[in-house]
């Protein structure tokens, strides 16, 4: 992985995501928002980024990495601008059920909003039926809410969905 972002591709976010957590919990979180800034030189060039739909997703996974790094203050501009911009794009049609089932959770859990995020994940699995394997096991920014009773009430719900629609 680490080899693939050094052959230019950067544009992958869930690996920037998934490696920065790795180095952050292992004590390297310099490293880590190094690899974004290389990825994404706007991000060392530009005092105020827009959020918009050509980039929320990755300042989103990008402000997580923040989030876990323990950089809150720039974090809470970025995780602002991707909500607003969710709730902008969660009307279109074909952004809808993928807004709702994977993002919104993961704004609110990046913001630390413990009750916003369980409704959030409740709508996801209930009213959404979402289909697939929840990322809320393994992203850090979830794990504030783990041991929380109704995660794991979520968490049952889902897996009992998935062990009717496997028959």
């Amino acid at each position: 992985a680490e080899r693939s972002l050094e052959m230019g591709s950067g544009g992958n976010t869930y690996l920037l995501r998934a490696l920065g957590s790795r180095d952050i919990k292992e004590g390297r979180a310099e490293l880590a928002i190094e690899r974004w800034e290389l990825a994404y030189p706007v991000l060392t060039t530009s005092e105020s980024l827009v959020v918009d739909d050509r980039n929320w997703d990755w300042l989103l996974y990008f402000a997580q990495n923040l989030v876990e790094a323990g950089e809150l203050e720039r974090a809470q501009p970025l995780l602002n601008g991707c909500l607003e911009e969710w709730e902008r794009l969660k009307e279109e049609s074909s952004m809808r059920r993928w807004a709702i089932d994977d993002v919104e959770p993961q704004i609110y859990a990046s913001l630390g909003l413990k009750e916003e995020t369980l409704e959030a994940m409740r709508r996801a699995i209930i009213d959404g039926n979402y289909r697939i394997t929840p990322i809320w096991y393994g992203l850090p920014v979830f794990d504030f809410v783990r041991d929380e009773p109704e995660f794991q009430e979520l968490m049952e719900i889902w897996h009992a969905d998935l062990a009717i629609q496997r028959k």
